[in-house]
This record gives C-alpha cells, sequence and structure tokens, in this order.
C-alpha cells in the first residue's frame, strides 16, 4: 500500500471514491473563508488606524486652536496693561498725548471702544442720607476699551483691567481707585469716545481736568464731617469691581444684581451715637407696621425713680427708612418720621407729627382716622448701618476665652445651659459664649453684683412655658448686661431671639439700657403672648440695624417692650406695645464699630480719547 499522499502540508487520507469526490470542494471553501477573513482584517485596520489619525488631527487642531486662542488672550491683556500705563501718562504726568502698540493683529480677536458703564459719587447727609443731586453727586461715564475672542473679554475700565469668559469677572489689573487710613482717592478716568481700533493707539485727553472734591467754591471742604460717602459702579465687571472694594477696604459693600450695580459705603461719623426714637426700622425695602387692637407707642424716663408708672409720657417717636403703616385702632403717642409713605387705614390715631419727604404723595390717611399734629417734610430718614462684623467679631472672641468652665448651670463641653423646667440658676460677673440659651420653665438671674456680664450667643435665644412652668429671665444688680446673638443657626421655629407664652425678661425698675441685645442685620425676633390683651415683658434695647438691604425683623403681639428697637423692619400687632425709654438717648450704641472711618475724600474726574493712531 502505498503511503498516504501530502498536499499544502496537509494529510489526506484514502477513502471510498464518493468521499474524495468531495474533497476539492472543501478544499477551496477553507481557501475562500481565510482569504476573506484577511481581507476584512486588513480594512478593519486601516479604519482604525484612519480613525486614530482623524482623532489626533482633530484634537491636536482644537488643542492647537485654543493654544493660540490662549496666546491671544494672554497678549490682550498685556496689551490693556499697556494701555493702562498710557492713559496714566497723558491723566496724571500731565503728557500731551501717549503712544501705545496693542500688538493685537487684525482676525486675533475684535478691539473696540465704548461708552457702557458709570460711577457714582454721593455724599451724603448723616442724619437723612440725603444727597443734593446738584451739588453732593458725582455720575459720570466711565466708557471701556474692549478686547473680544471667543466668550473670553478683556476690558480696560476705569484705570483697571477686567476679564470675564462668560460668567464670571476677574480683575486683572486694579482700578484708580485707593483707600488708605482713612482717606478714599478716587481719580475717576472716563473714555469719551466709541469707534474700533487697531494695533497703534493714542490717548490723549479730551477736557479739562475737573475737581470735584475738594471744592472750595462748592462747599466741599477737605475734611468730611459727619458724612456719608457712597460710590456706585454700573459694569459689565461690577462683580470683579465688589470683589476689589470688599479686599481693598473696610467699606460696607452692596450689590444689585439685577441693575449690574455694585456700591461700597464709607462712614464720615463719630463710632458711637444714642437713639432717639422706640422704634427704628432701618432696612429700605422694609416697613414699621402698627395694627390691630391695642397696637401703640408711647415713653418713659427710666432715671426718674419709679420708671414707667411714675414718668410715662408721649415722647414715643417711631421712624422708618421705608413706609410707615397705622392700621386699625392703634395708636401713636409720638412723632413719625418716613422715608417712605405714612399710610392711615381704619380708626387709628397719631398724637405726634408726621414726617415725609413729600406732604402731598407721601402722606396718604383714609378712613376714620384722626392725627392730631402736623405734617412736615423732612430730606428723609437715615439708614443705620449693619453691625455684623462687631457680633461676629465678639461672639469669636468669647467662644476663645470665657468663663465657661466650672460654672455649674453651664455644660462646658455642649456649651448649653443645664436647666429644666422649675428649676432656678444665675449667671454671675464675666464672660460666656453658648451655643444657645433656651429656658424651657426654668428661671435664669443675670447677677452684676460683681461686675458687668457678656453673654455670647451663637444660635439663638428662646424663653417657652413647660410643664406648667413659665420662663424668666432677670437682671440684678448695678452693672449691664450685654447679650451677642449671631443667629448662626436659628431655633426651630426660624427666630433668633423668641419669647413665648408669658415668658418675661425683667430689670428692675425698667431700666433698658442695661440690658442690650446686638444682632445681626439678618436678626429674626418674636415676642408674642398666647392670651388678651398682655402677657409677654421685656426690658431692655433690640439693636440689630439692618442697613439698606437686610432682612432682619421683629414682631411683637400680646406682649410689651420697655425700650427700644431697631431692626429692618418691625410689625406691632394686636395688644402690642413698645414703650421707649428716654434714657436710651444718653447712652453710646456702636456704630457699624468694624467699619472704618473716613477723614479726607479726593475725587477728580479726567476725560479721554482713544484713538486709531
Amino acid at each position: 500500500m502505498r503511503p498516504p499522499r501530502r498536499c499544502g502540508g496537509r494529510r489526506l487520507s484514502t477513502r471510498s471514491s464518493s468521499s474524495s469526490s468531495r474533497v476539492p470542494w472543501l478544499y477551496a471553501f477553507v481557501r475562500d473563508t481565510t482569504a476573506q477573513s484577511e481581507g476584512v482584517a486588513v480594512v478593519l485596520m486601516l479604519g482604525i488606524v484612519l480613525l486614530g489619525t482623524m482623532t489626533v488631527l482633530v484634537a491636536g487642531g482644537a488643542a492647537i486652536t485654543d493654544s493660540r486662542q490662549n496666546v491671544q488672550i494672554s497678549k490682550a491683556e498685556h496689551a490693556m496693561r499697556q494701555l493702562d500705563a498710557g492713559a496714566s501718562t497723558v491723566v496724571f504726568d500731565n503728557a500731551d498725548r501717549s503712544s501705545v502698540d496693542l500688538g493685537v493683529a487684525a482676525g486675533d480677536g475684535q478691539l473696540r471702544t465704548t461708552d457702557d458703564g458709570w460711577i457714582r459719587v454721593e455724599i451724603q447727609d448723616a442724619d437723612t442720607d440725603y444727597a443734593d443731586p446738584t451739588t453732593r453727586v458725582l455720575n459720570v461715564t466711565l466708557g471701556s476699551t474692549i478686547y473680544e475672542n471667543g466668550d473670553t473679554t478683556v476690558a480696560y475700565q476705569g484705570g483697571g483691567v477686567w476679564r470675564t469668559d462668560g460668567d464670571a469677572a476677574t480683575m486683572v489689573a486694579r482700578p484708580e481707585f485707593h483707600y488708605r487710613n482713612g482717606t478714599l482717592t478716587v481719580p475717576i478716568v472716563s473714555i469719551t469716545e466709541s469707534n474700533d481700533l487697531y494695533e497703534e493707539v493714542e490717548v490723549v485727553e479730551t477736557d479739562s481736568f475737573e475737581r470735584w472734591y475738594p471744592n472750595s467754591t462748592a462747599d466741599r471742604p477737605h475734611r468730611l464731617s459727619n458724612a456719608k460717602v457712597v460710590v456706585t459702579v454700573q459694569s459689565d465687571y461690577y462683580e470683579a469691581w465688589g470683589q476689589y472694594f470688599e479686599d481693598e477696604t473696610d467699606g460696607i459693600v452692596t450689590y444689585d444684581h439685577a441693575q449690574e450695580t455694585v456700591s461700597v459705603k464709607f462712614l464720615a461719623l463719630p463710632s458711637n451715637f444714642s437713639l432717639q426714637n422706640g422704634i427704628v426700622a432701618t432696612s429700605g425695602t422694609g416697613s414699621l407696621t402698627l395694627a390691630g387692637t391695642g397696637a401703640y407707642t408711647d415713653s418713659y424716663d427710666s432715671t426718674i425713680p419709679g420708671g414707667y408708672t411714675a414718668s410715662s409720657g408721649e415722647n414715643g417717636d417711631i421712624a422708618a427708612v421705608g413706609d410707615v403703616t397705622l392700621k386699625g385702632d392703634s395708636s401713636v403717642w409720638g412723632d413719625v418720621y418716613a422715608g417712605g409713605t405714612v399710610t392711615m387705614t381704619g380708626g387709628p390715631t397719631l398724637n405726634g407729627d408726621a414726617n415725609v419727604i413729600n406732604e402731598t404723595s407721601d402722606y396718604a390717611p383714609s378712613g376714620s382716622y384722626t392725627h392730631n399734629g402736623n405734617v412736615s417734610e423732612i430730606d428723609g430718614v437715615a439708614t443705620i448701618e449693619p453691625i455684623d462684623g462687631y457680633v461676629r467679631n465678639q461672639v469669636e472672641a468669647i467662644r476663645v476665652s470665657n468663663n465657661n468652665v466650672g460654672h455649674p448651670n453651664i455644660d462646658d463641653g455642649t456649651h448649653r445651659l443645664v436647666l429644666t423646667a422649675g428649676q432656678s440658676g444665675t449667671i454671675e460677673a464675666g464672660s460666656y459664649y453658648l451655643k444657645d440659651l433656651t429656658l424651657s420653665g426654668s428661671k435664669l438671674t443675670l447677677d452684676t453684683s460683681g461686675g458687668d456680664i457678656t453673654l455670647a450667643v451663637r444660635d439663638y435665644i428662646q424663653l417657652e412655658k413647660s410643664s406648667g412652668k413659665l420662663a424668666e429671665m432677670t437682671v440684678e444688680g448695678p452693672g449691664n448686661v450685654t447679650i451677642f446673638i449671631l443667629g448662626e443657626s436659628p431655633n426651630p421655629n426660624g427666630y433668633d431671639f423668641q419669647m413665648t407664652q408669658g415668658t418675661s425678661v425683667t430689670v428692675p425698675g425698667h431700666e433698658s439700657p442695661r440690658l442690650r441685645i446686638y444682632g445681626t442685620s439678618s436678626f429674626d425676633a418674636q415676642i408674642k403672648g398666647d392670651s388678651s390683651p398682655i402677657n409677654v415683658y421685656f426690658v431692655g434695647l433690640i439693636y440689630a440695624p439692618a442697613g439698606v438691604d437686610g432682612s432682619g425683623s421683629v414682631n411683637l403681639r400680646q406682649a410689651e417692650v420697655y425700650g427700644g428697637v431697631v431692626t429692618g423692619s418691625l410689625s406691632l400687632d394686636q395688644y402690642g406695645a413698645v414703650h421707649y425709654d428716654e434714657a436710651l438717648g444718653m447712652i453710646d450704641l456702636p456704630r457699624s464699630p468694624t467699619v472704618s472711618r473716613l477723614e479726607y475724600l479726593h475725587v477728580g474726574h479726567h476725560q479721554v480719547a482713544i484713538r486709531e493712531a
């Protein structure tokens, strides 16, 4: 027998003729499928290589484009700094003109000047916040030189360089605005022409320099006295302006995002003042409302023996930066001062003068009201600026160093009182830090016989009835008690200070200056009874000025306050009463202690044109 044949290295066995006739077909099939697989593999390999190449090209192209754009924007930032230097040469070094090579080639973004943005400087009267527009307000256009490349804008405006990448704006170079050691210097640089620019430009001063402040001929002396200075900027880059104000000054910074403005306020005022009204609502967006049966204000003098009983009078003045509303049969035994309107509806009684900005449009009584006084015009009602920083600093300082350790009524681990319903406790002279001060049917005596007491409360104070027991807090001894409430976390009802259900805070002889509660611009309080006519009593001063836009508020209902209240908005509802203690007019209250006092102001206005050279 012959050995089996080999073909292509494949061994073929001997079979019958019927089987061997199918071998060529099988062999061809194997060869065809193998060839097809090899072809598909080659195509797939080429596709993968091509796809990878395209991906590299696209990604690389995007990276190259991004890199090129970043270089262009960096060049634009440098160009704007050069423009700033050129403008300074003309404005401050008295050069006739300055040529600047911006180095921005055609096609590398758009370069132009605009007349957008403005700056306003106001000198307000401290007692009214009024600024005479003819002599005490400067309002001028800023203008900008703008480089735009995609979503990025780099601009020279107001002597500074700014950048925005869509939403956020940042400062590249500081503006011409300086505050140092009680002196504010604002050299305003306005761009007066709008046009397209290219690489070569020149800066020319187009009008004579105006020294706006000081200016003796316009009765604007070098040194400020009893005034507030407010600088407001409207700009596409207002948030970056605001950040600069916050970082470089101790002024009060506020934003109006709808108008794209930022303001910074400086105080040229004594660091202290006295309270001349029983209620002051300081927020311009808030109001002061007396509504309902038995709601009223009057006055007394705690320096007279016998307190309220011996000295009650009709000096219960109230004031609001915004509107004052008297409803129902409420009554004011004193004068009303309003920066907004005075409205009387129903049957209220005003036993004093109504002082408004415009007696025709701002005094609107209706119904069966009684007004036993005159209507007079005033320039306004001054805002009392917030003391947030002062409260925060005091709470933090006492948190670090206090007399908590070893006190029988304070848990030094939790920083809370350990009094339950029916229990009594005493806090003596010293400084104490509490996360909250809660009296649930318990009594706390603040004994100042050994000296003054200061309480720093991080969250809130709450007095409530519990297990049939009433909560009471009493000041005893000749000293003073000062309480700072930061309001970091309000109580479960949302208040920083709350009194309910027959609770009381008392000082012998109704001597309100001996208990002072200081709060922030968001301080919210409720002093509210649960039956008629009155069953909650508070003696002391609540001092939590909210400034122009603070949200703080106080609500009184079926409760009496002996002393005074300074807050953002106040509502005096059914059987709510505030008895103003005239002794508060003889003590000093802090006026934004963390805001540095302004003594000198320098404001000048320069106008320049930036043109193609």
